[in-house]
């Protein structure tokens, strides 16, 4: 008769779980790829000079001050730019509200600093 090992269930669980483990990473890594901006809306590419912009289909303002788009040196940069851009960007006129708020607290801050009577009173 041979030798039989005896049966090592502890080894057998760590090795599911570990395959488990795998098979969620694949999962989420494959989710967060069909789920990103780019994807979803269907950015596409445009080659310019020396790098690629992805914007939104029928945009006409890549490259332009407003509009939704991306750039980067390679197609992957710029559509990982498209998405940043996507879940980050702020509307033209929000961002010129939040310079005006800006200004006003760094006027307000420069008037409490100098006093009543100016710079050196």
């Amino acid at each position: 008769m041979g030798y039989y090992p005896p049966k090592d269930d502890h080894g057998i669980s760590f090795a599911v779980e570990a395959i488990q483990t795998s098979i969620q990473q694949a999962a989420d890594t494959i989710r967060e790829k069909l789920t990103a901006p780019h994807v979803i809306y269907k950015a596409v590419l445009k080659a310019r000079g020396s790098y690629w912009v992805a914007v939104l289909p029928g945009d006409s303002n890549a490259g332009e001050e407003e509009g939704l788009w991306g750039v980067g040196e390679t197609p992957e940069k710029a559509m990982d730019s498209f998405d940043l851009t996507w879940r980050n960007q702020r509307t033209p006129r929000a961002i010129e509200k939040q310079l005006e708020t800006i200004k006003k607290e760094e006027a307000d801050e420069e008037a409490r600093n100098n006093g009543p009577f100016g710079v050196g009173a």
